[in-house]
């Protein structure tokens, strides 16, 4: 009885807790009336979905005031595909809206099969169990993270556990600077290791949802540390033919006139100065997009 009773205090704790002190988590709860306001207002409508990369490199309001458009971002760190399509289907296909248009900026292997998923966050905030049947044949195959996911579905506590380890161990001098020099290994890592030829049935997926629901997306090749030191390498033929083929946009943003290493945070995060760089340039190639039928 003592064991139920904490873990039952526990669950209480992270559901009432920790899910309004989490700058992420809070704001997951918000968009899918985020969502329905944004398909409500008037003028041209842009939704941004996708990660930390568009959080801190998109100015929202100024991308607003330069395209003359209403728009809202719904992130979440660390996402690729295989979350996007799931995040548009919980904010807007399952509410039956959709707004003009939905961007999703890329870079890397981002529109490439196996990226990692955060199982938690998806369980929690982007699916629904009508939602178990596809995801479990697409994204989440493995026995293991299938069960992890059903946990996850059912307990707030296990399936935030990493956070609230986190939210521990920020406490301790030096812990931040660790984990963001460990991240900065693994993606070097990541870089080295020998890859099978890449798939991308989840981004087939996705441009066939979008046509079935009459969503017009537009995919955004962000421009990456690594790309304004050297010559951009080319994306993928197969990915340009595909989105081309469904019907949708494309726009190689990875040459942004001004915007220099002293710019970038990391390898991935601008600073104030180029997110106005990058929102400006953005903002004026994306403007003659939106004048199109």
């Amino acid at each position: 009885m003592t064991v139920v009773a904490s873990l039952v205090t526990l669950e209480a704790m992270t559901r009432t807790k920790l899910f309004h002190a989490s700058k992420d988590l809070s704001r997951f709860a918000t968009y899918p009336a985020r969502a329905r306001a944004l398909c409500k207002a008037d003028g041209p409508r842009v939704a941004f979905v996708g990660n930390s990369a568009t959080e801190r490199g998109v100015d929202l309001k100024e991308f607003a005031r330069l395209t003359g458009t209403v728009a809202d971002e719904f992130v979440a760190d660390a996402t690729h595909v295989n979350s996007w399509i799931w995040m548009i289907q919980a904010e807007f296909w399952s509410q039956g809206i959709s707004p003009d248009v939905i961007v999703l900026s890329f870079y890397g292997k981002g529109l490439d099969d196996g990226n990692s998923i955060e199982l938690g966050r998806l369980a929690q905030f982007f699916t629904t169990r009508r939602d178990w049947g596809e995801l479990f044949r697409n994204d989440v195959t493995a026995f293991d993270d299938r069960v992890d996911f059903t946990v996850s579905a059912l307990w707030a506590t296990y399936a935030m556990r990493d956070r609230i380890k986190e939210r521990m161990l920020d406490l301790l001098p030096g812990y931040v600077p660790y984990v963001q020099a460990q991240n900065s290994v693994l993606r070097a890592h990541d870089r080295k290791v020998i890859a099978h030829a890449p798939t991308r049935t989840t981004l087939a997926r996705l441009l066939s949802r979008a046509r079935e629901h009459g969503t017009r997306l537009l995919f955004v090749a962000f421009p990456e540390l690594r790309d304004v030191q050297s010559r951009p390498r080319a994306v993928p033929e197969e990915v340009r033919r595909m989105i081309a083929d469904a019907g949708m946009e494309y726009l190689d943003l990875r040459a942004v006139p001004g915007l220099t290493a002293a710019n970038y945070v990391d390898m991935i995060h601008l600073r104030p100065e180029g997110r106005a760089l990058y929102t400006s340039y953005l903002a004026e190639r994306v403007r003659p997009l939106l004048r199109r039928p």
